[in-house]
């Protein structure tokens, strides 16, 4: 329960974080790196060790695999992203809800 309520904390602060814009000379590495948890290096398990288990959603065949775990916050969704079936963390996304509790 103490996990969940974390996550959902940690949600809510992504979702009220400012972006920064790119910069010319920027190589982009600031934007490897989310909560702890780098793309490429990271795993979804890592994931569910920091912010808490929730359940996988798997989707697609070994050419066209992903697979997410999505936290839900009071603003929004953050999900976590693998296109690996090793469950290599391939990318971040965070979505704002609609207002109605889902985005």
């Amino acid at each position: 329960m103490i996990l969940r309520i974390l996550a959902v904390g940690l949600v809510a602060l992504a979702l009220v974080m400012g972006v920064s814009p790119a910069m010319a000379g920027d190589g982009g590495e600031r934007f490897t790196s989310f909560l702890g948890l780098r793309l490429n290096i990271g795993t979804l398990n890592e994931v569910a060790a920091r912010l808490g288990r929730t359940g996988l959603i798997e989707a697609g065949d070994s050419d066209e695999y992903e697979a997410r775990m999505c936290y839900l916050g009071s603003n929004g969704v953050l999900s976590f992203i693998s296109s690996s079936p090793r469950l290599e963390l391939s990318g971040f996304e965070l979505r704002e809800g609609n207002g109605a509790g889902m985005p």
